[in-house]
């Protein structure tokens, strides 16, 4: 049921001939989306893609908040007939839990139905780690699966509740450096293509943090 609040998030870029493109995931019917903020970049304004009845649908997304700190955006679309997910927490969750996360890893880079993808993985660790060299540390969700480009913001959740617990933020490449806590985020994200290989490990944001940033943002939450 969770892919029915997932979206493709997408803008096209001037300077490409290819268009960026992210997950994100309905929190409430009034139309805000979230997402991760390394998603949108420093748009002004993205499209949201999801399919109804069968058939796709874009519609232009507004920016509402951001908090690159903890790597969280909040969008608003103009359509209210979206589910929601239910919010769960963190808080909670152990080394060999199992979970799941639905997010758009191919994008539009292929000529396929708008749906999203599932991948499932346990909890390896749990890091407090940083998001940004400046941000708060947070509990981490370190996940043993595999995550591809476009999957960032994907609702991360507990498959036997439906919970949402985290939002997928990135994947782990290595190229045999050693780094220590404080570095590896900063790392992962500049890690040039050709010099890493996937090391089959996701980073989650716990969804608690979240959950203030959104409450601080006027969003009513169960």
């Amino acid at each position: 049921e969770i892919a029915e609040s997932v979206v493709l998030i997408w803008y096209q870029e001037a300077d490409r001939d290819f268009a960026s493109y992210g997950t994100g995931f309905a929190i409430d019917t009034l139309g805000h989306i979230l997402t991760c903020d390394h998603v949108i970049a420093n748009r002004k304004s993205v499209t949201v893609a999801f399919p109804v009845n069968g058939r796709e649908r874009n519609l232009p997304a507004e920016i509402v908040a951001r908090n690159p700190a903890i790597d969280t955006a909040l969008l608003k679309i103009d359509y209210t007939g979206m589910k929601p997910v239910s919010l769960g927490s963190s808080m909670r969750l152990r080394m060999g839990n199992f979970l799941a996360f639905a997010g758009y890893p191919l994008g539009y880079t292929v000529e396929a139905e708008l749906s999203p993808s599932l991948t499932t993985g346990y909890v390896s660790a749990l890091r407090w780690w940083r998001v940004m060299p400046q941000g708060p540390r947070l509990r981490m969700l370190q996940i043993d699966c595999t995550v591809a480009i476009g999957t960032s913001g994907s609702p991360v959740f507990d498959p036997g509740t439906g919970a949402v617990v985290g939002m997928m933020k990135s994947h782990i490449r290595t190229a045999g450096m050693v780094l220590n806590d404080e570095d590896v985020l900063g790392a992962i994200q500049q890690l040039p293509q050709e010099l890493a290989v996937s090391a089959g490990i996701g980073l989650a944001i716990p969804i608690d943090p979240i959950e203030g940033f959104l409450r601080a943002s006027g969003v009513e939450l169960p």
